[in-house]
């Protein structure tokens, strides 16, 4: 049989339905490589029992241009976007341990191992030195893994965590990033100097309690990890 129907028609059905709009990420499929890797990981921290002495760390870029685009959302939620002629963009390197605010570096330009060393000796060996059983996460980006990077961890004896290579759902700060985007998109900034007051604002505001909450949910990621058969995680 052919049905006939309209899109607004198709619309209602979905909005009945709680569905909503969303626009899909591409990404490349985890190899089996990659797979072996987070089962690695997977197995040797189930039932860790560290994990508030992990700093977790990550970059991320923050720019103010959104795309127009119809996006489904609940009658209570309203969603304003701004079109820029010259969109801002800043960088930013971050960092969250339990109990504790938001570390954090805005920076121009690629991080690269020396400016990368730099942010280490100003915010990660001063709390090292307070506390010598931390152990510091980070991913495999090349400035993370350079020669001047890991002479750094090894002259002060700073353990660094084995992190397999595409796993950034296993690493609670990318959730805290996307929060602090929701944060950003809800203003218009008119120039990059109100963007970097605005979000230093939201970073040094926010909330222990959900940072708290995003290390807690480790366990649950690895369960998951576990039934998923240690493909990407919904997380």
């Amino acid at each position: 049989y052919q049905i006939k129907y309209s899109k607004s028609s198709l619309a209602n059905i979905l909005k009945k339905l709680n569905y909503t709009k969303k626009v899909s990420t591409l990404k490349l499929p985890l190899t089996d490589n990659d797979l072996n890797n987070r089962q690695y990981w997977c197995f040797f921290y189930n039932n860790y029992d560290n994990w508030d002495s992990v700093i977790w760390s990550d970059e991320t870029k923050i720019c103010n241009d959104h795309e127009k685009q119809k996006i489904w959302i609940r009658d209570n939620e309203n969603v304003i976007k701004y079109k820029y002629k010259y969109p801002l963009k800043i960088n930013i390197w971050g960092a969250i341990l339990k109990n504790h605010k938001i570390i954090f570096e805005i920076f121009d330009k690629t991080l690269n191992s020396d400016k990368y060393v730099d942010i280490l000796n100003n915010f990660i060996l001063p709390l090292h030195n307070t506390n010598k059983k931390l152990i510091y996460q980070q991913d495999n980006a090349p400035s993370h893994t350079s020669i001047k990077s890991i002479k750094f961890f090894s002259e002060n004896k700073i353990e660094v965590m084995y992190w397999p290579p595409r796993s950034p759902d296993l690493n609670p700060i990318e959730n805290l990033w996307n929060l602090i985007k929701q944060e950003t998109r809800k203003k218009y900034y008119g120039t990059k100097e109100e963007m970097i007051r605005e979000i230093t604002n939201i970073l040094n505001n926010f909330p222990i309690e959900k940072i708290n909450n995003l290390i807690n949910s480790m366990d649950s990621r690895i369960d998951m990890l576990f039934n998923n058969n240690f493909d990407e995680i919904n997380y």
